[in-house]
């Protein structure tokens, strides 16, 4: 599988940092808005596992409610891509950056 592909957005929610910051990492929230089992552990080196298992991935740099960098793939992808999200607060608002880099440019089932 080539990996060749870039994804780069940004959303801004009128919440603070830690709210959202506690979506991405807490395993008992994303179990809930996954519907599946998770593991997060959100440390570096720690394990990341979503929708039973059918996301993998592992935390590679952890800034509580600033920044997660993890290595992220579909159990079928033969290589990780790189995701890189970062939170910046503004008053009442929170700015989330998404930077997700060597996405396949396709996998098994293309």
């Amino acid at each position: 599988c080539r990996l060749n592909m870039d994804l780069d957005f940004s959303v801004t929610y009128e919440v603070p940092a830690y709210v959202i910051y506690k979506a991405f990492v807490d395993q008992g929230m994303m179990s809930h808005w996954t519907q599946g089992q998770v593991v997060s552990e959100p440390q570096n080196g720690g394990k990341l596992s979503l929708f039973n298992g059918t996301i993998i991935g592992e935390y590679a740099e952890v800034e509580e409610n600033k920044k997660l960098v993890m290595k992220w793939k579909f159990k079928d992808w033969a290589d990780f891509a790189d995701c890189v999200i970062t939170f910046s607060e503004d008053g009442s608002t929170t700015d989330i950056n998404v930077s997700y880099k060597n996405i396949p440019e396709y996998d098994i089932y293309s």
